[in-house]
């Protein structure tokens, strides 16, 4: 075997080890940002889960909502109003105006004896009957963004506020 002669200059690879440094560490950026994604994904960032659920309570009612959720999808907002709400054997419960405004009421369960619009809102009327009222309303999101809500259980003065985020 030959030996090649002293003055030539090898493979003439270019070394480019700081490039390669910054690909590398690109690499590892865009590893943690995937693992960061899925992580939310599992934890509820983007629909159910421990994140996106949430629940407010006031003085006579809890509210359970969903924190996130997609346009054209199924909503829940779940409210429970105290017995002790009641009042000459009919329930109020009071769901304002602006976010009614971000989403279409396919079902309220149970069906309420009547609905007025009362105070930038509207105030839905329940017979009471033994126990908590449990009313459940099924949503379909119809605005992409923030939607800002109140639920009362006779009006806005009573009322307690949550949010949720719409994904497109």
């Amino acid at each position: 075997m030959s030996t090649p002669p002293e003055d030539w200059p090898g493979l003439q690879l270019d070394e480019h080890f700081e490039a390669q440094k910054r690909g590398w560490t690109l690499d590892r950026i865009g590893w943690v940002v995937m693992l960061g994604i899925v992580g939310a994904a599992l934890l509820g960032g983007f629909g159910n889960g421990p994140l996106g659920l949430a629940s407010v309570r006031g003085q006579e009612l809890e509210v359970r909502y969903n924190r996130f959720g997609r346009l054209g999808a199924d909503l829940v907002l779940e409210v429970r109003i105290d017995q002790a709400a009641a009042s000459e054997g009919k329930f109020g419960l009071w769901v304002s105006s602006a976010y009614l405004q971000g989403v279409r009421i396919d079902q309220i369960s149970p069906a309420p004896d009547a609905e007025e619009p009362f105070d930038e809102g509207i105030l839905y009327t329940f017979v009471a009957g033994e126990g908590d009222l449990r009313a459940e309303f099924d949503l379909t999101g119809d605005r992409v963004g923030v939607l800002e809500g109140s639920v009362g259980s006779s009006g806005p003065q009573e009322a307690v506020s949550f949010s949720q985020f719409l994904y497109p």
